[in-house]
């Protein structure tokens, strides 16, 4: 199981490496693949996973120790898709893993990043079909989440699921998404978490096109 579960991590941090180099559609197969095989060994969330002590943000922890590079605030958007903030780098996992209540979600979101990125590269119906499916997966994704952990896991999906509301024209589920956003940011202002900011400086654009969030902040 041991090495099922490495398999595992392999192709969730494999469809990482296709979202960076915008091969997306290859990212979706191996996203898939990665919850195919995790699925098939039965894993689930237990409580000796589970810490009642403390808020547990292993999925943050996993983000900032994994986005090493400098550069992961400025490129993150190609001139396709300018006028929106897009998170798409995925997030990788480390190889000794195996707490389910990490996996899980990370592998869910990699997935809907990986349908997300694919959509905005098609054209018609698939787009949308592709589009549907990354908003299910970031709905999953979330939903897997405490109230009070993994703060910039939920600000990458919340963002995400905000643009994706735009296009299919949920303008007031995007404008929620928005608020919930700009208020767990600038918690993050008030507490000083410079580590964290870093990895979402490229959201606040997203508000300049939304008249009304821009107006409330």
């Amino acid at each position: 199981k041991k090495m099922s579960l490495e398999s595992v991590v392999e192709l969730n941090n494999e469809a990482v490496s296709f979202l960076d180099s915008k091969e997306f559609h290859k990212a979706v197969h191996a996203s898939a693949c990665a919850m195919e095989q995790f699925r098939a060994l039965g894993l689930v969330a237990s409580e000796e996973h589970v810490s009642f002590s403390q808020s547990s943000d292993h999925v943050d922890q996993c983000i900032l120790s994994s986005d090493i590079r400098k550069d992961h605030s400025h490129d993150d958007n190609d001139n396709a898709n300018a006028n929106e903030y897009i998170y798409q780098r995925g997030i990788r996992l480390p190889l000794t893993i195996s707490d389910p209540t990490v996996i899980t979600p990370v592998l869910i979101f990699n997935a809907a990043v990986s349908h997300h990125m694919a959509a905005l590269n098609h054209d018609s119906a698939i787009s949308l079909e592709l589009l549907n499916k990354a908003k299910c997966l970031y709905s999953i994704a979330y939903s897997e989440q405490d109230l009070d952990s993994n703060i910039l896991f939920k600000l990458f999906i919340v963002n995400n699921a905000a643009l994706i509301h735009k296009r299919l024209g949920c303008h007031e589920k995007a404008e929620q998404c928005l608020d919930h956003m700009l208020s767990s940011m600038m918690v993050l202002v008030d507490l000083g978490h410079c580590e964290y900011l870093e990895h979402i400086q490229g959201f606040w654009g997203n508000f300049q096109t939304n008249p009304n969030t821009a107006t409330a902040a």
